[in-house]
């Protein structure tokens, strides 16, 4: 579960590693799912980039254990964090 994705708070966030890279899609119940390609992994960084009406968002961010959190476009203020649920 994912919070501070703009407009798509409380979603889920599907990953689909290929080595270090991975593809995905993020869900919100009722929603179209976004899906994005080519998400990077290197050590505990993570980073993605995805399209939400018409808006371009670039994921930079940290995995520890079960949880990720980050940053959106390199702006502090949009702070986004997830956690694995099982």
């Amino acid at each position: 579960e994912f919070t501070g994705l703009p407009n798509l708070d409380k979603t889920s966030v599907r990953f689909i590693q290929k080595k270090q890279f991975f593809d995905g899609t993020i869900a919100k119940l009722g929603s179209r799912p976004i899906s994005f390609e080519d998400g990077k992994i290197r050590g505990e960084a993570i980073q993605f980039d995805f399209e939400t009406n018409g808006k371009k968002y670039s994921f930079r961010g940290q995995i520890s254990g079960s949880q990720i959190s980050g940053i959106l476009n390199g702006d502090p203020k949009l702070n986004v964090a997830g956690k694995r649920l099982k």
